[in-house]
């Protein structure tokens, strides 16, 4: 039980941060478009 948790906290907080990637390599090319989207 508490590994699953691991395992999705950890899942989260990497899609969390590849779409923070996205949302600054798209803010760089087309302004404020893709953070809101996310």
């Amino acid at each position: 039980m508490l590994l699953e948790l691991f395992y999705l906290t950890t899942v989260m907080i990497v899609i969390s941060s590849i779409g923070i990637l996205i949302s600054i390599t798209q803010n760089r090319r087309k302004g404020m478009f893709f953070s809101v989207e996310y």
